[in-house]
């Protein structure tokens, strides 16, 4: 059985809050997405409220609004949820208030990390962290900073102090436009995990990965509106947006403008709808 495309009409008659992916649904490294502003001037028409969830923690929220507004989306930053904001609450857990972090990533993701009372050390392979912390792909000297991650988790490891390591944003690929695919911070996590475990072997630390598809982004986006009852997921990836909705049982759409086809669906994971063209 084939997945139920939607009118723009049904989806506004049926839901009362809208959470939506940015990457691949609204915008992508090029600029935004066709149909972008139309459906969410469509939403402030019809009443109906939205939360941007994303797997972002290269940018701020407050970045994250003006880089809308220059590209002419009306998003305000109180909307805006993202996994960098999750740091917080895993320093806290981890009781790791205060600590050393070594960041890649953006001055946006060191500032996430100072926030959320960490620490920020400098990106050198003679550093001994207390934190790995992957912010983004970009934003630092790419390979010395990788092995520069590799080499203090490895010294950690031989003097039985390895580092926490954690990835906010666990997502593997991003859309960069103009149908090319680019890797994310996810990516850059396993290539890490895979070189330290070279060396560590079972002692190896891996890292947490704190985005959707686990539940505490979803939770944050519904918060921003505790009077919705038929919140629907608007998600381009099936292991992050479309897994994450249906674990806390809210329905999905797929759009097909992202990272994710029909055909990479899988037992257990199937979307509500699906809008091949995405928001046009």
């Amino acid at each position: 059985m084939g997945i139920p495309i939607p009118s723009r009409q049904e989806l506004l008659a049926r839901y009362d809050l809208f959470l939506l992916d940015a990457y691949g649904v609204l915008v992508d490294g090029a600029g935004p997405l066709p149909g972008a502003k139309g459906f969410l001037d469509a939403l402030e028409a019809a009443g109906r409220p939205f939360a941007i969830l994303t797997n972002d923690a290269s940018r701020l929220p407050a970045t994250l609004a003006a880089g809308y507004r220059k590209w002419g989306l009306p998003i305000a930053e109180e909307v805006i949820v993202t996994s960098g904001g999750l740091l917080a609450a895993w320093v806290r857990e981890c009781r790791l208030e205060g600590s050393a972090a070594m960041v890649l990533g953006p001055e946006d993701s060191r500032e996430y990390a100072r926030r959320a009372g960490l620490r920020v050390v400098p990106l050198r392979g003679d550093a001994e962290p207390d934190v790995v912390l992957i912010g983004d792909e970009e934003g630092y000297d790419f390979l010395n900073g990788v092995d520069a991650a590799i080499t203090a988790i490895v010294r950690g490891i031989e003097r039985g102090r390895p580092p926490r390591l954690v990835a906010p944003n666990p997502d593997v690929l991003h859309p960069k436009g103009n149908g090319m695919l680019g890797i994310s911070s996810g990516a850059v996590a396993a290539l890490i995990e895979g070189a330290v475990a070279l060396r560590g072997g079972a002692v190896a630390p891996r890292f947490a990965r704190l985005g959707k598809p686990r539940p505490e982004l979803f939770r944050a986006g519904l918060r921003l509106f505790p009077e919705a009852r038929a919140p629907l997921m608007v998600g381009d990836q099936v292991e992050t947006d479309l897994r994450g909705a249906q674990a806390i049982g809210i329905d999905s759409l797929l759009v097909g403008t992202g990272v994710s086809k029909p055909r990479d669906l899988h037992a257990g994971v199937r979307p509500t709808w699906y809008l091949p063209r995405g928001l046009a």
